[in-house]
């Protein structure tokens, strides 16, 4: 990771069964950009990706799951209105083109995907921008659900996917963690938003 990152990352481990169509990874963190705070940018306890191998080289290739658990995203903006995500990835070289009379246009194939499942997510941005002084914005306990969702099919009539999104969100304060380091309990409330969408 430290050849693509700036400030590098970790993998603890990958599991990859080429025959079953699974991939797993654990243990995967990102560092934050420079001067950009010392807790991970991106931190996940678990990955998993199955796919059906067989769908592979056809026109509609199936996903049977997608697995985040232990997410957890810490952006912080100083200031200036800086993340800092920019320099985060180092700029590798351009990449010559070179021109095709015959190019022809691709089609990409339909992405099945039936189960994609977000556990125990966290997310908080520290901003500096707002009033000069850091304002941090928690969101806790996220879960993600979403099922039969269709990518890149242009059937109007498929049927749409169903997403269900519940997270605790804590109001913002200067001094969010008062003695004993844990959130004042009446800033907390809980959102639960479900919806359906068409790939």
């Amino acid at each position: 990771m430290k050849d693509s990152l700036t400030e590098g990352g970790r993998l603890e481990a990958i599991d990859i069964g080429l025959l079953a169509g699974r991939v797993e990874l654990s243990g995967l963190t990102v560092n934050p950009p420079k001067d950009h705070g010392s807790d991970p940018l991106l931190s996940m306890g678990n990955v998993v990706l199955a796919v059906v191998p067989t769908a592979l080289l056809s026109d509609v290739i199936v996903v049977e799951e997608v697995t985040l658990k232990g997410m957890s995203i810490n952006l912080v903006r100083d200031k200036r209105g800086r993340t800092g995500l920019a320099e985060l990835v180092k700029a590798g070289k351009p990449a010559v083109e070179k021109p095709d009379a015959a190019a022809k246009e691709t089609t990409l194939p339909v992405v099945q995907v039936n189960k994609i499942r977000l556990e125990d997510g966290s997310i908080t941005v520290r901003d500096s921008a707002l009033t000069g002084k850091p304002m941090v914005f928690p969101l806790t306990e996220i879960q993600v659900a979403v099922d039969r969702l269709q990518l890149f099919d242009e059937n109007k009539a498929a049927v749409p996917a169903a997403v269900s999104v519940s997270f605790h969100r804590i109001l913002p304060r200067r001094n969010l963690e008062p003695e004993g380091g844990r959130p004042h309990e009446n800033n907390r409330s809980q959102q639960i938003w479900t919806s359906s969408i068409v790939g």
